[in-house]
């Protein structure tokens, strides 16, 4: 009998492990998940070296990031997975209806996030700032919406970069 319990529970666990994805995993499900099913220019976390042409973007400096945008779309390279390491796409700024996020503009209504973002599997953070902006997370994707009354006014996805050698810029 004892042998038996010994050999369920190490099966059991051999399950647990087979089937539950690492923190990695999820976080790259996730980022694929919005790369695919939004309406945007570039992929977020897209390498800078692979954005092609950007001659219908102006450009801004900054201290370890560097700006694209234009009416439409405000793009943020940086280094990622770390500051120092090469640039990617690490947020994309919505400035107007062209570009969607699942589906999620600006000029929508403000209630809307939640019916979009929480079937997906975003959690919503509490406002610690209290300036009344929303953020949902999932697994390491950050979606940050500002209002305007009862309108969506900005939204924002990206990820956050590490910073092992604490790196001031």
């Amino acid at each position: 009998m004892k042998k038996y319990r010994l050999f369920a529970a190490a099966l059991a666990l051999l399950l647990l492990c087979a089937c539950g994805l690492s923190g990695e995993e999820r976080w790259e499900r996730a980022l694929d998940e919005l790369n695919r099913e939004s309406e945007l220019p570039f992929a977020l976390t897209q390498p800078e070296a692979e954005l092609g042409n950007t001659s219908g973007y102006w450009e801004s400096g900054g201290f370890g990031c560097r700006g694209l945008h234009n009416d439409d779309v405000y793009i943020l390279l940086s280094g990622w997975p770390d500051v120092l390491d090469d640039y990617r796409v690490t947020d994309i700024h919505l400035l107007s209806p062209r570009y969607a996020v699942f589906g999620l503009r600006v000029g929508d209504a403000a209630e809307r996030a939640a019916e979009v973002l929480e079937p997906r599997g975003y959690e919503l953070v509490p406002d610690v700032r209290g300036w009344g902006d929303t953020y949902y997370i999932k697994d390491g994707v950050i979606i940050h919406l500002e209002y305007h009354g009862e309108t969506i006014s900005d939204l924002t996805a990206y990820v956050q970069s590490t910073n092992v050698e604490d790196v001031d810029f």
